[in-house]
């Protein structure tokens, strides 16, 4: 089927878990808390944990604990680009002379110890490159190391989506762990890479089993000082759903991330406690207005659709009064919304 023929169910869900009843006093809660494991139970685990052109948008939050990113999203998404440095000190785009350059922050280092500079940032970027699955290819001319905390990238063409894509869509991993897994060899790397990572992130890789559970432990050297909190942060994969709000009556978890709706509610009649973060899209295939020769092109077409599809019903119907139907490609609070 075409791409052009495929179309989905718009509808927004808001990214939301339960969380077990606290009863620590809000005074207390308001400071900061050393120690302690965060259990939380998924519905599924990643397939991939750090070989970048093979991860879906599953393995990236998953491996969240471990990867960071040159750049990542801020809360002011509607004012200003939307990103903010975070392995980069700063990052400067020059549209007049089409280069972006990444100025790398010093001292920051891999879990396996070696050091991030912009080598590694660069092999990073052209890993991604070489799989042909960098966005917005088509627009990267050059990368170069102009210094060891410098990577400059020459431009074919200009867009502001550049920074958001290259910098905060790849997350950043050691290269000397990759090169001493691999051997020289890029589908042994591959395979090393489905159950491995070594980031610059606050937590490292304790233990992995597909499809049962993953350990984080605290980095003591990270380079946020301060930080992390938590000792450690304990995933467990239960896809029946009967089983996890069992556990999490039981208090055996602290959160359960993506409760289907129905269970949600039933354990908030029970004390539990929904936190929502901000609305994103879930995967989705979106219809294709872009090829010439896509039906879609047509406008009476798509509205059509539009007006045939109801979306309040369904989104009532589906989300038992806890999703919102979407009124336009971005939701409230994202890049291009218009109320």
């Amino acid at each position: 089927m075409g791409r052009g023929r495929l179309f989905v169910l718009w509808l927004i869900v808001g990214l939301s878990f339960l969380l077990v009843a606290s009863t620590v006093s809000a005074q207390e809660a308001a400071k900061p808390r050393y120690g302690g494991v965060l259990r939380i139970i998924a519905p599924s685990g990643p397939q991939v944990l750090s070989y970048v052109p093979l991860m879906g948008p599953g393995d990236h939050s998953a491996v969240f604990p471990a990867a960071e990113r040159l750049v990542d999203a801020t809360r002011e998404r509607q004012t200003t680009s939307g990103v903010e440095p975070v392995l980069c000190e700063k990052v400067i785009e020059d549209v007049k002379n089409l280069r972006i350059t990444w100025h790398i922050r010093k001292g920051i280092k891999f879990h396996d110890g070696t050091e991030l500079d912009a080598e590694v940032a660069r092999w990073n970027i052209q890993q991604i490159l070489d799989a042909k699955a960098l966005p917005y290819a088509k627009y990267l001319k050059s990368i170069k190391v102009t210094d060891k905390y410098t990577m400059v990238m020459e431009l074919n063409e200009y867009s502001n989506q550049l920074v958001p894509s290259w910098g905060w869509w790849p997350i950043i991993t050691s290269k000397a762990a990759w090169d001493k897994a691999s051997g020289g060899d890029l589908e042994k790397g591959k395979d090393w890479a489905r159950t491995n990572i070594v980031g610059t992130g606050p937590f490292m890789l304790k233990e992995f089993k597909r499809d049962s559970h993953i350990v984080w432990v605290k980095n003591p050297n990270y380079w946020r000082k301060g930080r992390p909190y938590l000792d450690a942060i304990e995933v467990r994969y239960i896809p029946d759903s009967a089983t996890a709000a069992t556990m999490m009556l039981a208090k055996q978890a602290d959160i359960w991330m993506g409760a289907p709706p129905k269970d949600q509610i039933a354990l908030m009649e029970k004390g539990l406690r929904r936190q929502s973060a901000w609305p994103a899209l879930g995967m989705s295939i979106w219809i294709n207005t872009a090829h010439p020769k896509s039906k879609w092109q047509d406008k009476r077409l798509r509205e059509a659709i539009e007006y045939a599809l109801d979306k309040e019903t369904i989104a009532k119907t589906l989300g038992f009064g806890l999703f919102k139907a979407l009124k336009s490609l971005p939701p409230p609070g994202e890049w291009g919304y218009d109320p």
